[in-house]
Parts: C-alpha cells; structure tokens; sequence
C-alpha cells in the first residue's frame, strides 16, 4: 500500500512539472486570461472615448458644436467613458499585477511587462482626454473661446499615443505567440 501512495505522489509531483499544469503557469495563465478580457472589454470605450473628444473639441474650436447645454451632454458622455476605461485598465493592471509575484513564469512576466507599458499608454490617453474635456468645460462655463494650439496640440498628442499603444499591442501579441502563452 506504502508503494502505490509513493507512486501517486511521484506521478503527481511529475504533473506539477508539466508546462501549464503547474500552480504557477496555471495561475499565471488565469490572470493573464482575466487581465487580457479586461482590456478586450475596454479598448473599445477608449476608442469611442476619443473620437468622440477629438470631435467635440474640431466642431467646439470651428464653432460648429457651441450651446452649452449639447457639449455639457457631450462631456458627460466622455465623463462616463473615462470612469468605465478606468475600471478596466485597473482592473487588468491588478491581474497583471499578481502574475509578478509568482516563481517560474519568465514568460507571462514578460508578456504582463508589455501589457503594462500598453496600460500606461491607456492612462496616458484618459489623461489627455480629461485635459481637452477640461478646456472645453471651462470654455463652455466661461464663455470664451478655448485655446486653439493647446486643442490642437492634444489631439495630435492622443493620435500619437494610439500609434504608439498600436505597436505596443502588436508587441505583446508577438510575445504571447512565440512564448505559447
């Protein structure tokens, strides 16, 4: 009896050894997994999100979209989607988060590490949209004319930013193949 207990312990230690049927591939695999579906679930809302800023902010400064009451809608339409990006990207960052603090998953650490750089460029985006919508907000309240350049300038900084996130993804998307995650 000792024998077939030693040897269902031998066979089980054996398991555990396998790529992905470890604690710590599965676990990270699992995170990876969660991680990932936050972000599928989110990408969309930043790209609404920033069309719709980018847009309101061309027709506000060409004086096309100008009664308070429809860019006041607007702004908080884009109010919405920056809480709703934020809990996503926060919500992948916690599960690529966890994967850091497991042993012998080189791999999904690497890919987490590309996923990050992804997620700041995310922050990056919310944060410039929370500028425009700013400046277009204190317009609207104020009166006067926002500031062109600065207007400008931001939405050319948020399609700089898409470029950038776009390789980025590529980026991870390569890692996650050539490591078979």
């Amino acid at each position: 009896m000792k024998r077939y207990a030693a040897l269902i312990l031998a066979m089980l230690a054996l398991l555990l050894l396998l790529p992905g049927c470890g604690e710590p591939t599965g676990q990270a695999k699992e995170y990876m997994t969660e991680a990932d579906a936050a972000l599928v679930k989110v990408e969309p809302v930043y790209t609404d999100m920033v069309q719709a800023i980018v847009t309101l902010a061309l027709d506000y400064a060409e004086g096309v979209n100008t009664e308070p009451a429809g860019v006041t809608a607007e702004l908080d339409g884009i109010d919405r989607q920056l809480a709703e990006t934020r809990s996503g990207t926060d919500q992948a960052r916690r599960e690529y988060e966890k994967i850091y603090k497991l042993n012998g998953v080189h791999d999904y650490k690497e890919y987490a590490l590309v996923q990050e750089e992804y997620l700041d460029l995310l922050d990056a985006t919310r944060s410039t949209v929370t500028e425009v919508k700013d400046i277009l907000k204190a317009s609207v309240e104020s009166g006067q004319a926002p500031d062109i350049n600065t207007l400008t300038r931001r939405a050319a900084y948020l399609g700089l930013i898409s470029v950038r996130a776009g390789e980025v993804k590529i980026k991870a998307e390569q890692v996650r193949e050539q490591r078979k995650l």
